[in-house]
């Protein structure tokens, strides 16, 4: 028996891929030209062959090659806040946002349709150029096709993660210009923090070093971890002259960020299906998170500008780095703090008794 309860609004998603082709156009051009293109130019071009190579030899030369390029992930994270910023973008007008929710449409159908919208304009240019990359090896007698398909596996897998943080993150505020700030900083916030303790640490005490190693928790920050540890390319033998395969690592990575990419996106479904509309405009529209907004506006950018502050002072004055470091740090501190307080209240006059009390634990604190 059919179900009277709709989980998927064809309408919506219709008008969602005509409305927004030029985000998946454009991530498609791009994989052509990564992808198929590429393998299309290193297996022509005959000077990246020198003597009589192997057949199988310049195989793996031209597959690891095109995928040295391809397998980058900056660019799957830029398309996938793109998508989720324009499937979702009716959040962050008041009279859009308020003819939306006024639909015969309750929230689950909204947030799946919007949801496999945006998800389609990457996983489908992906597949495309799997394809084309297939028939451009076959058209070139390269037989190792199967590292083609291990992209497309890594790389869905990298793009199922990377929208399902972005739309995540798009449900944590309801301004259009914030939402890519957020997405940027939730991928380095950790990362950020670990190297400003270190140069804190650095400067206070002696010999401690300011030099950052990656460690497991940088998971915490995926997009530097995925750079760091998604690698493609080709593998050459111990001379670095012959190439002897395709290097494809980080598959247990990508498989970890896939799993965590189900359970954001169901956390993200429930800060949507509790989302007040009155919250669309505001920097932070969980009430709950604003604290949290402006502990770590003052405590990091603080922190930040304090550090490179006191590296440019103590290059010309001869003072003492602990006291000059904590002295920068409750001012510049501070003043990150109420600058975070006036974007939340979106007024100028916020030095009232209870945020100088939250400003005194700060300087405490620092």
């Amino acid at each position: 028996m059919k179900s009277k309860t709709s989980s998927f609004n064809t309408t919506i998603f219709k008008k969602n891929l005509t409305h927004y082709w030029p985000i998946w156009i454009v991530y498609l051009c791009y994989l052509i030209v990564v992808v198929p293109l590429s393998i299309w130019l290193y297996a022509n071009n005959e000077s990246n062959y020198i003597g009589n190579v192997p057949l199988t030899q310049k195989q793996y030369y031209v597959i690891g090659s095109a995928l040295a390029g391809a397998g980058s992930v900056i660019p799957v994270f830029i398309a996938a806040a793109a998508a989720a910023l324009a499937v979702f973008s009716y959040l962050y007008n008041p009279r859009n946002a308020n003819m939306i929710h006024s639909l015969p449409l309750d929230r689950r159908e909204l947030y799946i349709t919007n949801y496999v919208s945006g998800f389609v304009f990457l996983f489908v240019p992906e597949l495309i150029a799997f394809i084309a990359g297939v028939l451009v090896c076959l058209a070139n007698q390269i037989t190792c096709i199967q590292y083609l398909f291990y992209w497309f596996l890594y790389m869905a897998g990298v793009s199922f993660f990377a929208y399902a943080l972005a739309v995540f993150v798009a449900m944590l505020t309801g301004n259009i210009f914030a939402m890519p700030f957020y997405y940027l900083a939730v991928n380095y916030l950790w990362i950020g923090c670990m190297k400003m303790v270190q140069n804190i640490s650095s400067l206070i005490c002696y010999g401690v070093s300011d030099t950052w190693t990656s460690s497991q928790t940088s998971r915490l920050s995926p997009l530097d971890y995925l750079i760091r540890n998604l690698v493609m390319g080709v593998k050459y033998d111990k001379d670095y002259v012959q190439a002897v395969g395709v290097t494809i690592s980080g598959g247990k990575t990508v498989a970890v960020y896939a799993v965590a990419a189900v359970v954001i996106t169901v956390f993200a479904y429930f800060l949507y299906k509790n989302r007040k509309i009155e919250t669309t405009g505001d920097v932070v529209s969980i009430a709950a998170l604003r604290p949290v907004f402006r502990w770590i506006s003052g405590i990091c950018g603080g922190g930040l500008i304090a550090l490179a502050v006191s590296a440019l002072v103590l290059e010309y004055i001869k003072v003492n780095e602990f006291i000059s470091l904590m002295i920068f740090m409750v001012i510049f501190g501070s003043i990150c703090f109420f600058a975070a307080e006036m974007v939340l209240q979106k007024n100028f006059r916020v030095l009232c008794k209870k945020e100088l009390q939250s400003g005194l634990v700060l300087w405490r604190l620092c």
